[in-house]
């Protein structure tokens, strides 16, 4: 059953969840689960991280390091938005562990984009804007992730009460945005 007032999101989960009856190619098969775990993770705390899992079975099956870290990172969210703010950084500190051990940056960015939400839930504001800091060095090629980052920081400085730093983060986050859509 659908969350009152969240009916616009049905529509792409249900064309993504289509796609599992399709019989995707098993390599797509976590790639494809963890997009709907990401569909969810906006509305549906609970069938994101079921979906998460069914990635993480899957990717554990394919031997596919990438999709177990980004199902890790979608359980981390799950647990984030559930307030089990533990449960969200063991599950993204794995996924950091492994996107580390595959260099894989854009896991690497989420990761600590992630860990460093959690942290600014925790009232942790130096550890979150070291983490988000961190996000940035893997974003180089990532415009779209560099842009949420950047607004992240943004709005840890304008939760502190730094308008300067909030409006210089939020500038720099709108300038990238513009270049990247740029013809």
């Amino acid at each position: 059953m659908a969350m009152p007032g969240f009916g616009q999101y049905d529509a792409p989960v249900d064309s993504l969840k289509s796609l599992l009856h399709t019989q995707p190619p098993p390599k797509n098969r976590g790639m494809l689960l963890n997009d709907i775990s990401y569909a969810y993770s906006v509305y549906q705390f609970d069938s994101s991280r079921y979906y998460a899992e069914l990635a993480e079975a899957e990717g554990i099956v394919q031997k596919d390091t990438s999709v177990i870290a980004r199902a890790y990172i979608l359980q981390g969210s799950a647990a984030s938005a559930q307030g089990n703010l533990a449960e969200s950084i063991r599950k993204t500190e794995q996924a950091l562990n492994l996107a580390l051990a595959i260099n894989d940056s854009t896991n690497l960015a989420n990761a600590y984009n992630n860990l460093a939400l959690v942290d600014m839930d925790a009232g942790d504001a130096q550890q979150a804007l070291s983490r988000f800091h961190k996000s940035l060095d893997y974003t180089t090629n990532d415009t779209l992730g560099r842009v949420y980052t950047l607004n992240n920081i943004a709005l840890l400085y304008y939760n502190s009460g730094d308008k300067a730093a909030c409006e210089k983060y939020m500038a720099q986050a709108i300038a990238e945005a513009q270049v990247s859509d740029a013809p």
